[in-house]
């Protein structure tokens, strides 16, 4: 299955699991607008966030998607990836932010999940921040402002697999990247919550996140379908894992 679908069928998940919370794929974050570059010269690509969250507090998440296979996951330059979006949003000035949001809800296959006032009433509560600083001669070009857009989260969605790969225990390496944003990110930087998301059947999938996923213990341990996974590739499976399945 390829991102893109993983992505199709993810939204359909959580819509029903967060039934206050809208979804935006794709959002296009243009670095310069009119004077942009597509991986043709030097210069700042055609950038696409995977999928913002705007919650029933009007806080907006960040969410990447990356199949289980996908080297930028192993070598670390997921994290430089999320931070470029991270700055893009945050330093978008909130009168063309509001303008992406309504180009894509206007594009034919827009596929945003959730109530769309949702996406208005927080882009409008930014603009009503009292310290808002305008570009001389201008009244839409924000140039200090508390009223910037801010994700509150960064989620990493670890898309295929059984549901196991990133057992404690068994993988230290996507753990490493945890500890790894710990330490390196600063305390300003949102905090990178890491999930598996993987089918269990025919249009059907679960949605676990790493820090509850071990085959180490049974608090936080492995849910029956990723136990059922993890059996089936190992056949050593009890000298590995000796605990029911939660």
């Amino acid at each position: 299955m390829s991102e893109d679908n993983f992505q199709d069928r993810f939204l359909e998940f959580i819509g029903t699991k967060k039934t206050t919370s809208t979804f935006v794929p794709k959002l296009p974050m243009r670095y310069s607008i009119g004077k942009y570059t597509k991986y043709k010269e030097f210069g700042m690509p055609d950038f696409e966030i995977d999928i913002i969250e705007i919650d029933e507090n009007l806080n907006f998440h960040l969410w990447e998607l990356k199949l289980l296979n996908n080297s930028e996951i192993w070598n670390g330059k997921v994290f430089g990836q999320m931070a470029v979006y991270d700055f893009l949003f945050t330093s978008e000035p909130w009168t063309e932010l509001f303008g992406r949001f309504v180009t894509k809800y206007n594009s034919a296959n827009h596929k945003i999940v959730g109530d769309i006032e949702h996406i208005n009433r927080a882009i409008m509560n930014l603009s009503t921040d009292e310290n808002t600083v305008y570009a001389e001669g201008s009244d839409d070009e924000i140039i200090d402002s508390d009223a910037a857009a801010k994700f509150s989260s960064w989620n990493l969605l670890i898309c295929g697999g059984k549901g196991y790969e990133l057992a404690a225990g068994y993988n230290p390496m996507i753990w490493s990247l945890d500890i790894i944003s710990e330490t390196y990110l600063s305390d300003k930087t949102p905090e990178l919550t890491i999930w598996q998301f993987y089918e269990i059947g025919q249009n059907n999938f679960e949605l676990t996140k790493m820090t509850e996923q071990s085959i180490l213990n049974s608090n936080p341990g492995l849910t029956n379908n990723s136990l059922k996974g993890f059996k089936e590739d190992h056949n050593d499976w009890q000298e590995w894992i000796e605990y029911d399945a939660i």
